[in-house]
């Protein structure tokens, strides 16, 4: 079992770069819409945020960021990103995506769509609604 789990692991450190700091998208591997919607959805289930007005998610990667706003627009996806400077000088900014307009979180919902059902069912509550 530690060979194949050694040979996955081996693949994703081929694939892109991990860490707090400077993960990416792994774009090598996500050639396919399903594929990339696959992966955005992973992500999202993990990461982000639900309510009312908006989808959020946020980290300390700028650039982790920057890759999935743009892969949302490869769906047509458009998000507003933000930047929140902490007060404490020792801590990172914090890079925020948000998806506020209805017509993207319905665009996000068909395209993407979540795993996650107590995520899909706020979002298709939401979406109906607000």
């Amino acid at each position: 079992m530690s060979y194949y789990s050694k040979t996955a692991a081996q693949d994703l450190l081929n694939t892109t770069k991990f860490g707090v700091l400077i993960w990416r998208v792994p774009f090598k591997i996500l050639k396919t819409k399903e594929a990339k919607a696959e992966w955005l959805r992973a992500f999202f289930d993990s990461e982000c945020y639900v309510n009312k007005r908006s989808i959020k998610i946020q980290c300390v990667s700028k650039n982790g960021i920057m890759d999935i706003k743009k892969l949302l627009l490869d769906f047509g996806i458009n998000g507003r990103k933000y930047v929140y400077i902490p007060k404490n000088k020792r801590w990172n900014a914090v890079h925020i995506l948000f998806i506020n307009k209805k017509v993207e979180r319905i665009k996000f919902l068909n395209e993407v769509g979540f795993n996650h059902l107590v995520k899909l069912k706020k979002l298709k509550s939401y979406a109906v609604v607000a």
